[in-house]
């Protein structure tokens, strides 16, 4: 239900921004005939905890871990006429600390986002925004306790994953924020009967989400 709602979010703003750009008077000859750039790149680094849930009875039982991600993303326009339809590709790098199986667990997953942007500007400034939504290909490539414990020493704990993102770019000039949530489809866990994956006892299945609010320069 949750990824239902951020779905429809996420069309609804690109489709306010679609009748926005068609309402938009056409004074400027020059903005007429340029039209949106070709590409983009942006730099980014930012705060992106991990979250590992699961859904135990009418509840949800959870750990977090705290962490950064860096990352680069380039940006195509995939239209031949006027619409700022963009694809995004990208690589990052999330990295998470604190209290999962230990008190200090040590998390890396790289990450390979696709998304599908609508890049539009604002009349008269130099901001875009761009609302997206995409999916991610994840490879876990870290996962140890305070003790040297490897996650993935764990039976049916996975080192890929594949899930989904939703959010939004705001360009400034050459400045950047964004923000967005991100979630799997593969679960990073699973087993056919109850484990104690972390602090909690968990369900046969362990996923992972994240927030995550990212600063940097694009260009």
């Amino acid at each position: 239900m949750k990824r239902l709602v951020f779905f429809a979010l996420v069309a609804l703003c690109m489709g306010s921004s679609a009748m926005a750009l068609a309402k938009e008077p056409a004074e400027n000859s020059a903005a007429t005939t340029v039209g949106p750039s070709k590409f983009y790149h942006r730099f980014y680094a930012g705060y992106a905890p991990t979250i590992f849930y699961t859904e135990r009875g009418d509840k949800n039982v959870s750990d977090l871990l705290n962490g950064f991600n860096v990352g680069w993303m380039s940006g195509f326009n995939v239209t031949k006429c006027r619409l700022p339809l963009y694809t995004e590709v990208g690589v990052k790098a999330n990295v998470g600390l604190g209290d999962f199986l230990s008190d200090f667990d040590k998390y890396l997953a790289i990450e390979i986002p696709v998304n599908v942007a609508y890049r539009f500007a604002i009349p008269n400034t130099k901001i875009h925004l761009s609302p997206y939504l995409g999916v991610n290909f994840k490879v876990n490539a870290l996962g140890k306790d305070e003790d040297g414990l490897n996650y993935f020493d764990i039976d049916g704990t996975r080192r890929f994953q594949f899930g989904m993102q939703v959010g939004g770019h705001f360009d400034f000039n050459h400045f950047y924020l964004g923000l967005g949530f991100s979630a799997d489809f593969l679960p990073i866990f699973e087993d056919d009967h109850l484990y104690k994956f972390g602090k909690h006892l968990y369900d046969n299945k362990v996923h992972t989400c994240g927030v995550y609010v990212n600063a940097g320069v694009v260009f």
